[in-house]
């Protein structure tokens, strides 16, 4: 090491940047849909037409997201997804209340989201973190806690006192600031600096303990499955938070003050999250987190019966617990069943299955809302959904092989 803090928190801090602004292209543009919604007189399918062509384009980048990234290395693909990322918010600025401008912004938007999001930072903390790597990969992600605290209050504030298109340009602004630090400060791998990873290079012999179950077939296929739905019960669902609270009669700031609350607590959450994956297991961490996203996905769905702000508030709370397992259940279930030599391949995989979900069900609130009136049965859809992930990682790990065992 050759300072007294290691490089690789910088890298933490940058690719805390980069989450941050992938989820303005996701969450964030929660508030830009209610907006269009409100003001423009959208339907709830044209909105969600929005995020499907996001998450579309999402799910085709990462497909090829391993090929990606070995042609231009992390450092220049990171820039490149977050620079599209800028595109899409400069092309909403543009947009004003012209729908197909909105799904040409969000293909550039799909590229961040798929290339830009936990893919590379899980690759880069695997490459220079042996000890602390849970924690750090959380705090990489955390960066989505804090675009939800910080950005979803200030660009309700921006819409309500200068108007949308000024919401975007300051996320636009925002995603160019991060690409340039992205040039200025990622490192493809420790060695590029003469250092070695946080904890030191992992022995072979540590990389067999790591490895501690056996990726069958079967167990592939299971937990692509689990990330399919936890992708249909992430993006779609926090997305159309702000739709389906305000129309169950609640006010528009107090929802924006409620989804900053959300993001509060999922930043606490996602350091909780790590921690608990490094001293208590990913199994333990997903099954103890994920009861508290159940439960607040069901809160979300009875609000249109309770039209009241505690329960909005306690949905939210409840969602902010357990939603670490969305984004880093994944890499976690990747980590616990796949060599270092392999992880790259087996997460994009695992991360398809999670863009897939993302895909499939950001279409349907918006359908279930023109059909019935209201957001808050796509909610219940989303909790049954949830459970259904958490016990097919569970039957995964229970039927788990030793690592010593053939395929």
């Amino acid at each position: 090491m050759r300072d007294r803090v290691h490089y690789g928190w910088l890298i933490v801090a940058v690719c805390m940047m980069m989450i941050f602004g992938a989820s303005l292209v996701s969450t964030g543009m929660s508030i830009g849909i209610n907006a269009l919604h409100r003001d423009y007189g959208m339907t709830g399918a044209e909105t969600s037409a929005i995020i499907t062509v996001c998450s579309a384009v999402a799910f085709i980048s990462t497909c090829f997201a391993d090929r990606f990234y070995k042609r231009l290395g992390l450092r220049n693909g990171m820039f490149v997804a977050v620079t599209s990322g800028c595109v899409a918010f400069l092309i909403y600025t543009m947009a004003g209340g012209v729908e197909y401008v909105y799904y040409i912004g969000s293909v550039f938007g799909g590229v961040t989201y798929g290339l830009g999001f936990m893919l590379p930072a899980s690759i880069l903390m695997r490459r220079w973190f042996t000890k602390n790597r849970a924690l750090a990969l959380s705090l990489c992600s955390s960066g989505s806690g804090l675009s939800i605290a910080i950005g979803s209050p200030l660009l309700e504030m921006i819409i309500d006192n200068i108007d949308l298109s000024t919401s975007f340009l300051v996320e636009a602004v925002f995603m160019a600031v991060t690409a340039i630090l992205i040039l200025l400060f990622i490192k493809n791998d420790p060695s590029e600096m003469g250092m070695e990873p946080l904890g030191g290079k992992a022995m072979a012999s540590d990389t067999k303990k790591e490895k501690r179950f056996h990726l069958t077939h079967r167990a592939l296929i299971m937990l692509m499955v689990a990330a399919t739905f936890a992708g249909i019960c992430g993006f779609p669902a926090t997305s159309h938070f702000a739709l389906n609270f305000t129309t169950s009669g609640l006010d528009d700031m107090t929802v924006a003050l409620g989804i900053s609350f959300f993001g509060f607590v999922l930043l606490v959450s996602k350091l909780m999250f790590g921690e608990s994956v490094d001293r208590k297991g990913t199994l333990f961490s997903t099954t103890f987190f994920g009861l508290f996203i159940v439960a607040g996905l069901f809160g979300s769905f009875m609000v249109s019966n309770i039209s009241e702000n505690w329960l909005m508030f306690t949905s939210l709370a409840l969602m902010g617990i357990g939603y670490p397992i969305i984004s880093l259940g994944y890499p976690n279930w990747t980590a616990d069943f796949t060599s270092v030599d392999d992880y790259t391949v087996n997460l994009k995989r695992l991360q398809v299955g999670y863009q897939f979900g993302i895909m499939a069900g950001s279409f349907f609130p918006g359908l279930i809302f023109d059909a019935s009136g209201s957001y808050s049965w796509a909610y219940l859809m989303f909790s049954l959904l949830m459970v259904t992930s958490l016990i097919l990682v569970w039957m995964t790990y229970a039927s788990a092989k030793d690592a010593g065992c053939p395929n």
